[in-house]
């Protein structure tokens, strides 16, 4: 069998030979500065990364609040050897945010910083090898030794958790995992929602429908189990002439089509949305119409490989019974 070439484990190499590069000494109320030197590093993007879209999102905002922010790439795979630094920091505009700062490629101009911020696994042993700095962070988007099956990628991604970065993590979940098993110091943040593109649409609502939000290129949204869940709460399902009536069903795939598309899909939902995953936190639907006409949010479900199928179908299927309990009440009264 040909080895695999995808990780070239130099930097994690020369980090475990040489270890971290030393922090400055912190200065006297430097934590009450209204404006600190930030540097995000940064792996590889493309055009709808959402953990690239979170980092902008938040870097910017702490770019209008008077810091001085930087994006460094790290790049050791030469994904993106043919995109200069003036096209990256285009694209990092044209797809995320506007951002203001500078965008380097690689680290030959480094110069410091009060705090260096890793982000992706990729990151991160090249950050702790930066100089110049007074405090690190690690912006963790989610669990990502789970991306890979066992492999080096899998064990240079946990690698990254064990090296004292605090980490600021994407959910209250993924906070506890990264302080239960890696014993990490870590905090959380929720991920926001882009009110002006997922909204609830003045568009009729079916009372028969699940959607479900499925991503088949990603393995670990076990996408199957999520597919046998509906056909079995399809085959539950009675009618009240005892016959069965199906649920009308939506698959949201969520690696294609576009936004506005699936926000009209969603909008048209009065039951629920499903998203599974095998170990993770769900991601967030975005609340595109996942209320009813008194402002309700609906019931997003996930599972875990402990629960798989049976979990899954009886989360379906207490959704459309939680909304047909809602109308008989509405119909009573």
């Amino acid at each position: 069998m040909k080895p695999s070439l995808e990780v070239q484990p130099v930097q994690p190499l020369l980090f475990w030979n040489e270890g971290p590069a030393p922090l400055l000494q912190p200065v006297q109320g430097m934590s009450e500065r209204e404006q600190l030197r930030l540097a995000m590093v940064i792996p590889p993007f493309s055009r709808g990364s959402g953990g690239h879209n979170t980092l902008f999102q938040i870097f910017t905002r702490l770019e209008r609040r008077g810091h001085a922010c930087s994006v460094w790439l790290a790049d050791y795979h030469n994904q993106m050897r043919d995109v200069r630094a003036a096209r990256m920091r285009r694209e990092v505009r044209e797809y995320f945010a506007p951002f203001e700062g500078p965008v380097y490629k690689g680290f030959d101009q480094w110069q410091g910083a009060d705090v260096a911020i890793a982000t992706g696994w990729q990151t991160v042993h090249a950050t702790l090898a930066l100089d110049g700095c007074r405090a690190r962070a690690y912006v963790v988007n989610d669990h990502e030794p789970e991306f890979y099956s066992s492999s080096t990628e899998q064990l240079l991604a946990a690698d990254t958790y064990r090296h004292g970065l605090h980490c600021i993590a994407a959910s209250p979940w993924l906070r506890d995992l990264l302080i239960e098993r890696y014993d990490a110091s870590a905090d959380a943040f929720q991920l926001g929602v882009d009110g002006d593109t997922y909204r609830p649409l003045p568009v009729e609502r079916r009372r028969d429908t699940v959607i479900y939000y499925a991503r088949h290129s990603t393995p670990r949204r076990a996408v199957p189990i999520g597919l046998m869940a509906l056909a079995e709460l399809h085959r539950r399902r009675p009618a009240a002439d005892g016959q069965r009536q199906p649920v009308h069903v939506h698959v949201a795939i969520a690696a294609g089509g576009r936004i506005d598309e699936r926000v009209r899909l969603v909008a048209r939902d009065d039951v629920g949305a499903i998203q599974g995953e095998l170990e993770g936190h769900p991601q967030h639907l975005g609340g595109a119409g996942l209320f009813d006409p008194g402002g309700r949010r609906r019931e997003v479900v996930r599972w875990n490989h402990e629960q798989a199928g049976r979990a899954a179908t009886a989360a379906a299927c207490r959704l459309v019974r939680d909304v047909e309990s809602t109308a008989a009440g509405a119909r009573a009264a």
